[in-house]
């Protein structure tokens, strides 16, 4: 599957995307391996996430075809 890094996140991680060799995980299992890839990606815990352009929660499953976007928070003024 392929994980998309947008915003403060591209910029904590240093790149804009990974690819994990994994059939099938929970997007909190995918959300977990970015931590364990980039520990100082703090706000991977706040970022919502996205699998094929659609929100999803944490317990749904990702395929390893899908494409997962984390998109940190925003703020605004």
């Amino acid at each position: 599957m392929k994980i998309l890094f947008f915003a403060g996140l591209k910029d904590q991680t240093g790149t804009e995307e990974v690819v994990w060799e994994k059939d099938e995980a929970t997007v909190g299992e995918v959300r977990e391996y970015v931590l364990s890839l980039f520990p100082h990606a703090y706000t991977v815990k706040q970022a919502m996430a996205a699998v094929n352009e659609e929100f999803v929660q944490e317990t749904d499953t990702v395929h390893a075809d899908d494409t997962v976007a984390f998109l940190p928070p925003v703020s605004g003024g």
